[in-house]
């Protein structure tokens, strides 16, 4: 049911000889961008796996990129990929007039931003009817939790440019790529370390990079609770998010400690 969920965002029907193995770090960042923990991927990934075995031994014409190991590299290795708001004020005042496609994207991206969301949920879910007095009301698809936030000054302008429309849906593949175009496009280029897919050893290779190509679609739930963290409290934060607990947040608090000790700086500087 997952894997047919993730065709669905793909808008594509994907057959067993072209389950590549760039196909298959897709489906994980898909399954990623869901909240499924390092655990819970290899599970599904290991089920996959079996499937794509018996298929073999049926004799269907299947791709082999399957049996391969995928490596999930500890969280705490590598500084969170969130945008502060700096960084999403300017991805907002981005003029894309000229690209309808691009512009969709960014509209999506700033609402992923500023509602938690997740990517089942503002790409498919959430429709015009769930806004209400300035408060979107939601089911969440993942975990049928019902959530109400506010609607931020960002998104509301979105809207009205829209004449109250939201932005158009497009496939999760085709967002995920975009998204960083738009963040290059805003001069998102700040180094840093993470991991990017490299075509020629097909592998997800760890490096530093310029920040728009680690953009992936969790960065808005990511910078959410990022930004968000300290300024209200907990308990707050976790119920807008669709938490019943405040232990997750930790987990989706991306600040790096290299923000910190900025933080701490600004700190002094102002004494």
């Amino acid at each position: 049911e997952i894997f047919k969920n993730y065709e669905l965002q793909a808008n594509k029907r994907i057959e067993l000889r072209f389950l590549t193995r760039e196909e298959i770090y897709c489906f994980i960042e898909y399954l990623q961008g869901l909240d499924y923990s390092v655990s819970t991927c290899k599970r599904i990934l290991g089920r996959l796996r079996f499937f794509c075995n018996r298929a073999k031994d049926l004799r269907f014409d299947i791709c082999f990129d399957h049996s391969l190991n995928f490596y999930f590299e500890p969280e705490e290795e590598i500084d969170g990929i969130y945008l502060n708001e700096d960084e999403i004020q300017t991805i907002y005042d981005l003029d894309l007039s000229d690209n309808y496609l691009l512009d969709n994207v960014r509209d999506n991206l700033i609402i992923s931003c500023r509602t938690s969301l997740r990517i089942s949920d503002f790409m498919t879910n959430l429709k015009t009817d769930n806004i209400k007095d300035g408060i979107i009301s939601i089911k969440t698809q993942k975990t049928g939790t019902f959530v109400k936030l506010p609607i931020h000054p960002q998104v509301k302008n979105i809207l009205s440019k829209r004449f109250g429309q939201l932005p158009n849906k497009i496939a999760f593949s085709e967002y995920n790529k975009q998204i960083k175009e738009v963040c290059r496009i805003a001069k998102i280029d700040t180094i840093t370390y993470g991991k990017v897919f490299c075509s020629e050893t097909q592998r997800k290779k760890l490096g530093y990079y310029p920040k728009s190509s680690l953009v992936t679609s969790h960065i808005g739930r990511r910078s959410f609770i990022s930004n968000l963290r300290g300024k209200i409290s907990d308990t707050a934060l976790a119920k807008l998010g669709g938490w019943t607990t405040t232990k997750l947040l930790d987990t989706y608090n991306q600040t790096s400690k290299t923000d910190y000790a900025n933080t701490l700086n600004e700190f002094w500087n102002n004494q």
